[in-house]
């Protein structure tokens, strides 16, 4: 089943000038504006229904395929569907329907149960490859091929999740029951393929956490600790503490961004003279400068033990929101902008900021945002695990 899970394979270019003693003033690298505004609706009458979601047994599911096809096309008429979802994260159901204009591309998330719309996410369409139409003519065969997945499985294992998406010009249905995944062909309703599921192995990649030490950080801010560090993207400072307060570094912003966004390229040379190739995180770093995530000082240091400021984080979170999401940049940015202190933004990273407090990476305050500080652990982790709910 498709997935949009950690880590992301993103192919995009952000810069981050030396923090610390560097002026951050210049930036040479900034990917230009898109010309159309992607973004992200959401209906605030049914933000609850996230939580309704959860601990749905799939006996408890009311909505049709059919019906959640109808939602789709009731918000966006005149587009095509291209894939559709009863996806179940965790114990959380919900319908992800994915479709297209020539404009723009949108995904709805639909409550099984009550039909009410969770989300509603709009960007920019870009498709090199040509996906056939999903059609209720391939919704009506759904039943049928649980029922050919559930014989061919023949275990007391309850249906977990299933996905109809285009490959190679056919529509296939995969269904997963237990550990196993089994594709049909829909319009045949053969069955092409079975193997153990991915998502077993995925599970297995994710690591009880227990950090003691940041019982007095918000709700918001734990989760997110506990949930980068329990898939190996932002460790603790040891196995029980993740130091929420000690400040980020050089060195952590290219490890954690490289774990989080991209693939380690193992073949990629750092040009660092003060980076040496036994370095344990040299090729995070060497990968995290040849993606341009992050520069060295003219001196070809990269002095990874230079704390990095709160906006220029904030501003690598944007870019990539900007690059990967086609999500546009305000056009009056300063007036986006609530937080007290904004008149202390360094110019370079206004529009930046603007971005990421309206899309909700930042919270987007009257209090004061602090720019000019050092961003602490903590701090980071929310920015970094919202950045990822963005582009997942």
């Amino acid at each position: 089943m498709k997935k949009s899970l950690l880590p992301l394979m993103v192919v995009l270019s952000v810069s981050l000038l030396a923090t610390g003693c560097a002026n951050d003033a210049d930036k040479t690298n900034e990917p230009q504006q898109t010309t159309e505004e992607g973004k992200d609706v959401v209906d605030e009458t049914v933000k609850d229904t996230e939580d309704e979601a959860r601990s749905i047994n799939y006996q408890d599911i009311k909505v049709t395929p059919d019906q959640a096809f109808d939602k789709f096309m009731e918000l966006h008429p005149n587009t095509q569907i291209k894939e559709i979802d009863l996806d179940k994260e965790l114990t959380e159901y919900q319908y992800v329907v994915e479709g297209h204009n020539d404009k723009n591309a949108y995904e709805v998330k639909i409550n099984p149960v009550d039909g009410k719309i969770i989300s509603d996410d709009e960007e920019l369409f870009s498709e090199e490859e040509e996906r056939t139409e999903i059609t209720k003519g391939h919704l009506a065969k759904v039943d049928s091929i649980i029922e050919k997945a559930k014989k061919e499985d023949g275990s007391d294992s309850e249906l977990d999740e299933w996905n109809i998406s285009s490959e190679d010009g056919k529509v296939v249905m995969d269904v997963e029951i237990g550990l196993m995944k089994y594709s049909y062909d829909i319009d045949s309703e053969k069955l092409t393929k079975s193997e153990e599921s991915k998502k077993d192995e995925e599970d297995k990649d994710i690591k009880e956490v227990g950090f003691v030490d940041i019982g007095d950080e918000n709700e918001q801010t734990q989760e997110a600790i506990n949930n980068l560090a329990s898939k190996d993207i932002m460790d603790g400072i040891t196995e029980t503490e993740f130091k929420p307060s000690e400040l980020m570094t050089r060195k952590d912003v290219a490890v954690t961004m490289v774990k989080g966004f991209y693939e380690v390229d193992k073949d990629a040379k750092a040009s660092f003279t003060d980076v040496k190739e036994d370095d344990k995180n040299y090729q995070y770093i060497a990968t995290a400068e040849k993606e341009e995530i992050i520069e060295g000082y003219p001196n070809d240091l990269f002095e990874g033990k230079d704390n990095i400021k709160k906006e220029a984080l904030i501003s690598i979170a944007s870019r990539l929101l900007n690059e990967k999401k086609g999500v546009a940049y305000p056009e009056n940015p300063k007036d986006v902008i609530k937080s007290s202190d904004k008149d202390e933004i360094t110019e370079y990273a206004v529009k930046e900021i603007a971005l990421a407090a309206k899309e909700g990476i930042i919270d987007n305050t009257d209090e004061k945002l602090n720019p000019q500080s050092n961003i602490t652990r903590a701090e980071a982790a929310l920015v970094i695990n919202r950045l990822m709910e963005k582009i997942k």
